[in-house]
């Protein structure tokens, strides 16, 4: 990284707050060691989406991130929070590269060719804290709110499973003054539209919850989003509630993405010691403990759920 002249800093598909902020802070660090490199951010989707969420305003520093390749060659490319290289979408010009990977999700398909992973970690901002350490590099105000926003973000307000011990350590270290924390808990309070409620009637209709497998399930599809008048935001917003159903030992919502293509977002119910990563790569997909997923098409939804109840009966009968 030191001798680096020009280094490729990268989040996979799907970014979020965590990934996002990880690219961020992580070329403040490159500029202190090696302040002549060129540096670019690079994800294959537009991340204007998160620009609405209430923490991106704590992300600090330069995130204009861009959706085509630069047009020089990088001789280091570093991917943040991906889980699968496959969701960096780098070209096969690339191959040749040395690829830096910072990750708190189990591995799958290919590896970096150097990898920082944790997996007990709450959030890659936590390993990223942790690197920042171990190298020296100063953690000032911006550097603290950029980790903070998405370690904020990745345990839900520190609410999910993934929290930890040391998950509060790193935010006491981050924020001594509880100045950070109380601006994001202010910023994300929740502020629901009136046509959102509206909206989650529609959703909330559609929930299923399955006796036998107790797995709590919403499938929407392209039809669907029109007739309800619905987004993704809304579905996912819903969602938040429907994994807090207490008789549930997993809870799935399934969204039509386009045309035959569908993503799965899976969590444990709230009652349940169930490691929704193991399911998620059952079905080719990946995550971590407490929040995973996968992705199908050109399948039936209906046949996809009923394999995925099948896989929870046979896999936490006694959960």
């Amino acid at each position: 990284m030191r001798t680096s002249r020009a280094i490729l800093l990268v989040s996979p598909e799907s970014p979020d707050i965590d990934s996002v902020s990880c690219m961020v802070v992580f070329e403040a660090f490159v500029k202190w060691i090696n302040p002549q490199a060129k540096i670019a951010l690079y994800c294959c989707q537009s991340i204007n989406s998160l620009a609405r969420n209430s923490l991106f305003e704590f992300i600090k520093g330069n995130t204009e991130v861009v959706t085509t390749l630069p047009d020089w060659h990088p001789d280091n490319v570093v991917v943040f929070d991906y889980g699968n290289l496959a969701r960096a979408k780098l070209p096969d010009a690339y191959k040749g590269i040395s690829i830096i990977g910072f990750d708190h999700h189990p591995m799958s398909g290919q590896e970096p060719s150097i990898g920082i992973i944790d997996e007990a970690a709450a959030s890659c901002t936590v390993v990223l804290y942790d690197f920042f350490k171990f190298a020296g590099f100063d953690i000032s105000e911006d550097v603290a709110s950029t980790l903070m926003a998405g370690l904020f973000a990745d345990t839900g307000r520190f609410n999910n499973l993934s929290v930890d011990r040391r998950s509060f350590e790193v935010a006491v270290h981050l924020d001594p003054d509880d100045k950070l924390i109380k601006r994001m808990l202010a910023a994300s309070r929740r502020r629901i539209p009136f046509r959102r409620l509206q909206a989650w009637s529609r959703i909330l209709d559609a929930v299923v919850l399955d006796r036998k497998s107790r797995v709590v399930s919403l499938t929407v599809g392209l039809a669907d989003k029109k007739d309800w008048n619905v987004n993704k935001r809304d579905v996912m917003t819903a969602f938040s509630n429907i994994q807090s159903v207490q008789e549930a030992v997993v809870a799935a919502v399934m969204i039509e993405e386009r045309a035959g293509h569908w993503s799965v977002s899976l969590r444990p119910g709230p009652m349940a010691q169930v490691d929704v990563n193991e399911i998620a790569k059952n079905f080719g997909g990946g995550g971590h403990k407490g929040a995973a997923g996968f992705k199908f098409g050109g399948g039936d939804a209906w046949r996809t759920l009923s394999d995925l109840r099948e896989f929870v009966v046979d896999k936490y009968k006694n959960s």
